[in-house]
């Protein structure tokens, strides 16, 4: 919910949104282009509203905050491999170990996305989770968000399982610590995906 209000992403999808209003031949007015009522006053668009404000409700909640455990993951599994390996780890991983951990871990986040929209569509007991999504009559923005409870918090599950796992491992073959602008370059190759294509990808445009 938060990313569909930030500035930083609402902006650049609009200035998109323009350009292939221009690139068209420019139909009807631009804010018609942009925003067709016929689109965001849909019953369809209004589940997803309902869907959007219950999600965030659910989460605020923090009953799924024990999903977010991939610091412990990370530890436990640190342990396990340093006590295996009878090793010692230094504290600094340098630039080229370090640009390696983040090339490691951004694939690991997508991976655990991916594959958990896969079981969703492959495995009958999750696909009735899932099939609130697809089951939108229209796209609009707003339509990312229209997910069940459980197909968000098992994809959270994943990512805080493996990319704890990933990080232990990046640790244990780099020999040091993951450094705050390594966890900054992940965030930041994810948020540059979205600023592109985060709110275009559910929409008409």
């Amino acid at each position: 919910m938060k990313f569909l209000l930030s500035p930083v992403h609402v902006l650049p999808s609009l200035v998109i949104a323009i350009g292939v209003w221009v690139w068209r031949g420019k139909p009807d007015g631009v804010l018609r282009f942009i925003f067709p009522k016929e689109l965001y006053l849909h019953p369809s668009t209004l589940v997803d509203i309902k869907l959007a404000l219950f999600n965030l409700l659910v989460f605020a909640t923090g009953l799924f905050d024990a999903l977010f455990f991939a610091p412990f993951v990370t530890i436990a599994a640190l342990d396990m491999m340093t006590n295996l390996a009878g090793g010692q780890m230094t504290d600094e991983t340098g630039l080229w170990r370090g640009v390696l951990a983040a090339a490691l871990l951004f694939p690991t986040q997508d991976f655990c996305r991916f594959w958990n929209h896969y079981l969703h569509h492959e495995t009958r007991v999750l696909w009735p989770f899932h099939a609130v999504h697809p089951s939108a009559e229209v796209m609009t923005p707003i339509t990312v968000l229209r997910a069940h409870p459980a197909y968000s918090s098992l994809q959270a599950f994943l990512i805080s399982a493996l990319v704890g796992l990933m990080q232990a491992i990046v640790l244990i073959v780099l020999g040091g610590r993951i450094e705050p602008w390594v966890v900054y370059a992940v965030a930041g190759a994810f948020n540059t995906y979205v600023f592109f294509n985060g709110h275009l990808r559910h929409s008409h445009i």
